[in-house]
């Protein structure tokens, strides 16, 4: 899946919101594996974000606040691009009564801890720009499932 921004259809016609991204791709997909007797799948979750867009506002005296931009409905940076792949493996087995499944997940596999919560509230004041919050590193996860 993927979606793209539509500046002119924004409810808000100041440019773009704090939360909007140019592009967003989502990839997700599953194999089951041929090994008899038992059932294995292999799995994959990726998404790519374009960076967050930062407009900059100048001093309004007009205004007593900062409200005045260079260039209308315009950006003037923006954060680099993340993204993010998680891969998942689940063997399945036959048990008395049911299927017993052993379920091992990598998150963030390529560890990529780029910032997704941004602010720009230093943009104007300290032509800085700060992170609030970075993605996760790198994580495994070890499950079992029974279904009876």
């Amino acid at each position: 899946s993927g979606s793209f921004r539509n500046d002119p259809q924004t409810q808000y016609n100041d440019g773009p919101l704090f939360t909007d991204v140019n592009h967003t791709v989502k990839a997700l997909g599953a194999w089951d594996l041929p090994t008899d007797p038992w059932t294995a799948t292999l799995g994959f979750f990726f998404q790519f974000q374009s960076g967050e867009p930062i407009d900059r506002y100048y001093w309004s005296d007009a205004e007593q606040g900062y409200s005045l931009r260079i260039h209308p409905r315009s950006r003037y940076t923006q954060y680099n691009d993340w993204w993010s792949l998680n891969l998942q493996f689940s063997q399945e087995f036959d048990v008395r009564r049911g299927k017993l499944s052993v379920i091992a997940i990598i998150e963030n596999i390529t560890n990529n801890r780029a910032p997704w919560g941004i602010s720009g509230t230093f943009i104007a004041t300290e032509n800085r720009l700060l992170a609030l919050s970075r993605q996760s590193p790198m994580s495994f996860n070890l499950g079992l499932r029974y279904k009876f």
